[in-house]
């Protein structure tokens, strides 16, 4: 089939086909042509895979692409923590229901303290895909905060290991399909302004309350020893926090 390309001679549009001789100034002409178009069309082909990808969204930031590992779970796992930027660093530290970092943690600068009573945020004692979501609220797309059934089913349907990764401690956790994510032991930050037991303990923030105690909130729980989940430190403690999406 003949390749129809348009060219400009005397200022007008004439058409030629493949095969058909042409003098030396007008196949040069062509050949810039279709050097040209062939260049359009990889810069399209790029662009239109670039917002294909961000079209997936689940897994996009304004900032970054956020990327994830299926365990074979019912939700995929974050390969990092938030404000990291590898599976090895530990990343920020965040109160239950807050979205900010700060300088220390303690009750008194709690959102979610006031008057010697705790409060929930607009009532919610789950605040999954809510605007008291860090994960949510940082990451957005479809990312979030692991429910409470959900870090049940992380602690109790893969298999784990304390292991050094790069040269930072923490737990190896592999789901059913054997595909596996780091947990960093990153510590938490309670009443001080640094982290405590960094190397030691992972703490990992989930979106719900305890339904026992209003000063406590559902995580997961790493030492050497044990793979949990718990709710027994105060809500306003900076746990670090790894997204979940479906």
């Amino acid at each position: 089939m003949a390749l129809m390309v348009l060219l400009p001679l005397s200022g007008t549009a004439q058409s030629i086909t493949r095969g058909k001789k042409q003098q030396t100034t007008t196949k040069n002409s062509t050949s810039k042509k279709k050097k040209d178009e062939k260049s359009s069309s990889k810069n399209k082909s790029t662009t239109k895979n670039k917002s294909k990808q961000s079209a997936s969204a689940s897994n996009v930031s304004p900032k970054a692409v956020h990327e994830y590992v299926d365990l074979g779970l019912s939700v995929k796992w974050a390969t990092c923590n938030i404000g990291a930027n590898s599976p090895e660093e530990y990343g920020d530290y965040y109160s239950w229901g807050e979205t900010s970092t700060k300088y220390s943690y303690d009750k008194e600068n709690y959102r979610w303290y006031r008057d010697g009573n705790y409060e929930l945020p607009e009532g919610l004692s789950d605040i999954a895909g809510s605007d008291f979501d860090v994960a949510h609220v940082k990451w957005g797309g479809k990312w979030r905060l692991p429910t409470l059934s959900e870090i049940k089913e992380l602690t109790e349907s893969c298999t784990s290991t304390f292991t050094t990764i790069k040269g930072v401690k923490g737990r190896l956790i592999t789901g059913p399909n054997g595909n596996s994510i780091f947990i960093p032991s990153g510590g938490y930050i309670g009443d001080l302004t640094k982290p405590s037991f960094m190397g030691s303990l992972g703490m990992i923030r989930s979106s719900q309350k305890s339904v026992t105690n209003d000063t406590w909130a559902w995580f997961i729980f790493s030492s050497p020893e044990e793979f949990s989940m718990s709710y027994d430190i105060p809500r306003y403690y900076g746990l670090n926090v790894r997204p979940v999406c479906e």
